[in-house]
C-alpha cells in the first residue's frame, strides 16, 4: 500500500515555509480586512457597520467620509452625491 498525505497535513508541513503560523503558535493576523462595498450606503448593514465601528479603538478602520460625532457615535453615508463624485 503507498502512502499518502492528506491536503491537511501537506498544508500543516508546508505552514512554516509561507509564513502562515506565528513563531509562538498563535493564529496568524490578518495584514488586510475588507468591508462589504453595501456596509457605506445605508441600511441595516450600515447601521451596523456603524455600531461596529463605534468605539475609539476602532475608528482607523473606517472609510475616508466616515465622521465621528459630538456623542462618540460614528456616521457612515457613502451614498451622498459628493461622495460619489
Amino acid at each position: 500500500m503507498k502512502p499518502t498525505l492528506s491536503l491537511l497535513s501537506f498544508l500543516l508541513l508546508l505552514a512554516p515555509l509561507t509564513g502562515l503560523q506565528a513563531a509562538d503558535n498563535r493564529p496568524p493576523q490578518p495584514l488586510v480586512g475588507a468591508i462589504r462595498w453595501d456596509a457605506w450606503t445605508g441600511g441595516e448593514v450600515t447601521a451596523q457597520v456603524e455600531r461596529t465601528l463605534g468605539p475609539k479603538k476602532y475608528h482607523s478602520r473606517m472609510p475616508w467620509f466616515a465622521e465621528v460625532l459630538d456623542d462618540g457615535s460614528v456616521r457612515i453615508d457613502g451614498g451622498r452625491q459628493a461622495i460619489m463624485d
